[in-house]
């Protein structure tokens, strides 16, 4: 196969350059699925390999399940459970917690099926892997299911300074296990800058009562800056969640109002541009009522961010699933109208079979519930290199009236009951000694840094640092 002549080209390359040697062998290099294929090598020439090794090095595929096809899954399920990668219950898979990467299943089968025990595997993953709370804590067991095999952390390498892959975007990692020994924390960790510095860190659960939590990595000789602006009790049975998701049909539900008519209706026109898929764009009049204010992404480039556009939402916050189409007829024939020309476009958007019963309203949104319309909340981005949390209110429309800011799904939300909790919760939040915890538990500029689950992990972290000052 091309992929093992390209790959033997540049072993010798980098072996050899451009020596003359005669006597170099030809690299032992085969196209193997070490996944699902028997034992054995079946295109090496000897045909008699061993079957066990001491040193295995690799870069396995970087595939998400969900993006296999379905013919690998279904064949590929029964070791997905075997190796307890499919730790979740149905709900924290439903919501994003089952992006399992293909990686972890090859690097738990390779250590399985060819390491011998004290044998030492190096292998290239994604950093989101030891830092991302939900979808890899199956693999942060660091043990071989059924038999219970250990397998011990030598040492993580986090190159998220770096960018050794050109067309990679997603922060990379090298791990180091070894067979048959017990994960000790804290591990060796270390960061790789631009310049060729290395960090040496060490790498434990953020979560002290839960060794499968994502990692919260420190350097030994780091000391925090300072105590914290107020008691870390104040984060106490709080709950974060993400904003209004269009579920991929942002360019028909986000919109921007061009006029009030004189009946007391709106003049929009559809952000058509604005999601990945693009729809037409149109003008056309609507009743006010499902209309708000629109915290976007980008508009947090201000040091107060201020509402850029305006998001339709034609959802019952109670029920969190569309308003019953009977209803927004009645109520808003306008609304609908606008909605029902999109309707063969919405009703085949991913999300709304995944998310919702075959009943629901074909405009039915995600992330849409009665907290999303909290008149006060703290908001700060998911997708970023610092926490900056901000406070968003009710503001005065020129178009709507009195209406809550609704944040999109880029952003975390998190409610509270008055201005003056939501202060406290901002100073907190925006403080160096809690900023140092977030970038300890977090990949910076990752989809994941800002998520909801990040309150989660400073929550353990300050209830720990707590406990230790008592």
């Amino acid at each position: 196969p091309l992929c093992v002549l390209t790959t033997k080209a540049n072993l010798l390359l980098a072996l050899f350059g451009d020596s003359a040697n005669k006597s170099v062998r030809e690299p032992g290099v085969f196209a193997y699925d070490s996944i699902v294929q028997p034992g054995g090598f079946p295109d090496r020439a000897d045909r008699n390999p061993p079957k066990r090794f001491s040193l295995i090095i690799g870069n396995p595929p970087w595939i998400n399940w969900d993006r296999l096809s379905p013919g690998y899954r279904e064949k590929t399920k029964p070791l997905w459970n075997a190796y307890g990668l499919f730790n979740l219950d149905a709900k924290a898979a439903r919501h994003g917690g089952a992006k399992k990467e293909l990686a972890l299943l090859m690097l738990l089968r390779t250590a399985d099926r060819f390491l011998v025990p004290g044998g030492r595997l190096a292998m290239v993953l994604p950093l989101s892997v030891f830092r991302t709370a939900k979808a890899a804590e199956g693999f942060r067991r660091f043990h071989l299911l059924p038999d219970d095999t250990p397998l011990r952390v030598l040492r993580v390498d986090d190159y998220s300074g770096q960018r050794p892959f050109p067309c990679v975007h997603s922060p990379v990692a090298t791990l180091v296990l070894e067979k048959g020994g017990m994960t000790v924390y804290p591990v060796a960790y270390f960061i790789r800058g631009k310049d060729a510095a290395i960090r040496a860190c060490r790498a434990k659960p953020s979560d002290p009562s839960n060794r499968l939590s994502a990692w919260s990595v420190e350097e030994p000789s780091k000391t925090q800056t300072g105590h914290f602006p107020d008691d870390p009790s104040i984060l106490k049975g709080r709950v974060a969640f993400l904003g209004a998701n269009a579920a991929g049909a942002s360019g028909v539900f986000w919109i921007e109002i061009l006029e009030k008519t004189s009946r007391g209706t709106l003049r929009i026109r559809n952000l058509a541009d604005s999601g990945k898929r693009k729809v037409p764009s149109l003008e056309t009049e609507i009743e006010p009522d499902l209309v708000y204010p629109l915290l976007r992404w980008r508009d947090f480039a201000r040091k107060t961010p201020v509402p850029s556009s305006y998001m339709l939402i034609p959802q019952d916050a109670a029920k969190r699933t569309g308003i019953a189409e009977q209803a927004m007829r009645q109520s808003f024939p306008l609304t609908f109208r606008y909605l029902d020309r999109f309707r063969s476009f919405l009703l085949e958007r991913a999300a709304y079979k995944k998310l919702h019963r075959a009943d629901a309203a074909f405009y039915s949104l995600y992330n849409v519930g009665l907290r999303t319309f909290a008149p006060v909340k703290v908001v700060w981005r998911r997708m970023d290199r610092r926490l900056r949390a901000v406070l968003v209110t009710e503001i005065d429309d020129p178009f709507l009236g009195r209406r809550p800011v609704v944040p999109q799904e880029t952003c975390t939300i998190l409610p509270v009951r008055t201005v003056e909790e939501g202060r406290r919760l901002v100073a907190f939040l925006n403080s160096e000694p809690v900023q140092e915890r977030i970038i300890s538990c977090s990949v910076l500029g990752g989809k994941g840094f800002g998520s909801p689950g990040l309150l989660k992990l400073l929550q353990s972290s300050c209830e720990s640092s707590c406990d230790h000052g008592k």
